[in-house]
């Protein structure tokens, strides 16, 4: 199935002393805390679910009705969102959905979008990469780098980039560029990525109670 996960990040503050009070006011609902759920009974593909994980200082809040839109709608306003979550200095919007090859992030700095990169694949309504912003000086390293064409039977129309760094020490292929980049933007600015990690995180997990009827 792969990683499924699409939210936000950034350090810890004031904001979310008071996590159910702060979840309420950034998602605009009342929500409640429960346990642990056990496998198939929580997805934050849903619009009740949300899950949280602190790193030290570093809070991930998931939940994919919170961000996609931003990701999708790369002109929507970002400042009730930042605002909600304290006005921190570095805010990161993320999508990484393997199995259906869908991979986004926006970048916030101190209150601005600075950057958006979507790739999706199949997205009847989206084109393959929806990108707004200057590329940052991590992302030029990928998008940037030298690439071949992967040899396979498909047709010449049809195959795909692999890039590469070096003496190729290091390959992505094109369908994996933006999940690279969002793995190492994460990395940079925060110093974990959540699915690629040995480190445990302190969880906690919500449920929306008042959903829209």
């Amino acid at each position: 199935m792969g990683v499924t996960r699409a939210g936000l990040a950034f350090r810890r503050n004031s904001a979310i002393a008071d996590l159910p009070t702060g979840l309420a006011t950034l998602l605009h609902a009342q929500v409640t805390e429960i346990e642990q759920p056990n496998v198939g009974e929580f997805d934050i593909r849903e619009h009740g679910d949300v899950m949280v994980q602190f790193y030290g200082d570093i809070c991930f809040i998931f939940n994919h009705d919170l961000v996609w839109d931003y990701l999708e709608h790369q002109d929507k306003d970002v400042a009730p969102l930042h605002a909600a979550l304290g006005r921190p200095d570095d805010l990161v919007l993320f999508a990484q959905y393997e199995s259906g090859g869908s991979f986004g992030y926006a970048f916030i700095d101190r209150g601005i979008r600075t950057r958006t990169r979507l790739q999706t694949s199949g997205v009847p309504h989206l084109p393959e990469v929806l990108e707004s912003g200057t590329p940052t000086a991590l992302e030029k390293t990928w998008l940037d780098a030298q690439f071949y064409w992967e040899e396979d039977d498909c047709p010449e129309d049809e195959r795909s980039k692999v890039f590469y760094k070096g003496e190729r020490e290091m390959e992505i292929g094109e369908v994996w560029i933006t999940a690279q980049m969002l793995y190492e933007a994460l990395q940079q600015r925060f110093g974990v990525c959540p699915w690629y990690s040995d480190l445990e995180p302190e969880y906690r997990f919500f449920r929306i109670v008042d959903l829209p009827k």
